[in-house]
């Protein structure tokens, strides 16, 4: 996802058939990766007595939770200042479009996506100067998130 950065286009428009088919796939992959069942997790609480009907089952916590949210949360938001074609935004763009891909699993997890939200887009808009291809993503990312979000909550966490 980081590789298409639309400031690395020949295309000022950054929407190249081609490259967006691609993205547009690495995207769709994530979610898909992001909703599948990981191990199983078993907790103290969920010990059994003898003679319990739920022997056996212990619950399944997803990819998403395991891996992608932890993995993308090692990439910081790009410093003030920072250039478009640094490194550090780029890797942000990438993880920002991967956000927006995490549609259909964040919709299940109602206060990450809050959380996402509130540390990790919204304090990109006290940037200054940001890279307009890290504001326009984080637009998207708001709106492709904004449905995942509580009625009620949709004002109150901006």
């Amino acid at each position: 996802m980081q590789k298409n950065l639309p400031s690395e286009l020949d295309d000022i428009s950054g929407w190249t058939e081609d490259l967006f088919t691609a993205r547009k796939s690495a995207i769709n992959l994530l979610g898909v990766i992001a909703l599948s069942k990981g191990p199983p997790v078993a907790s103290a609480a969920s010990k059994r007595k003898k003679g319990d009907k739920n022997k056996g089952k212990s619950e399944m916590s997803s990819i998403g939770e395991l891996l992608v949210i932890p993995f993308l949360s090692k990439f910081p938001i790009p410093s003030h200042g920072e250039d478009a074609s640094s490194v550090a935004v780029q890797n942000y763009f990438g993880v920002l479009m991967a956000y927006g891909g995490l549609q259909d699993f964040l919709s299940e997890k109602k206060d990450l996506t809050i959380t996402l939200i509130r540390n990790r887009i919204l304090p990109l808009y006290s940037l200054d100067p940001c890279s307009p291809y890290l504001i326009s993503t984080a637009n998207w990312v708001i709106g492709q998130l904004a449905i995942c979000l509580p009625e009620v909550t949709c004002f109150s966490c901006f």
